[in-house]
């Protein structure tokens, strides 16, 4: 038994305006000819297996219920990315997005908060994009 969740995590690095999701970790882990993976590369592959473990893929359901704590320590850990977590549980109305940066929640919402926090990119993912 239990909630399910629908999770989709996204980032951005500080030297690239593009959001990214798991399956970018997918595509530089096993490029041909890839250099050696960066560090920060690295710490999101490594904490691929959290989101493995609690089936966070592109929007599929799961239990996870200490993403909150699993989100503040990689995001203290890559401070200059920019992470947002959607989420859209079982019950109708049960949609958000919560933004991480430095190891802190910047800010929660539902949908039908229009913009982002201050300073962060307009293209920022939402539930349901």
């Amino acid at each position: 038994m239990g909630y399910y969740t629908d999770y989709t995590l996204h980032w951005q690095a500080p030297d690239d305006a593009r959001w990214m999701g798991p399956r970018d970790l997918w595509a530089a882990r096993h490029a041909k000819g890839a250099e050696a993976l960066k560090p920060e590369t690295a710490k999101l592959i490594a904490f691929e297996a959290v989101l493995n473990e609690h089936n966070v893929r592109s929007s599929t359901e799961g239990k996870w219920y200490a993403y909150h704590d699993d989100m503040l320590s990689l995001s203290k850990s890559l401070p200059g990315y920019l992470f947002v977590l959607l989420g859209q549980g079982e019950e109708t109305g049960d949609v958000w997005r919560k933004f991480y940066t430095a190891g802190n929640l910047i800010r929660h919402d539902v949908p039908g908060w229009p913009t982002p926090p201050d300073g962060w990119p307009s293209d920022t993912p939402e539930p349901g994009a």
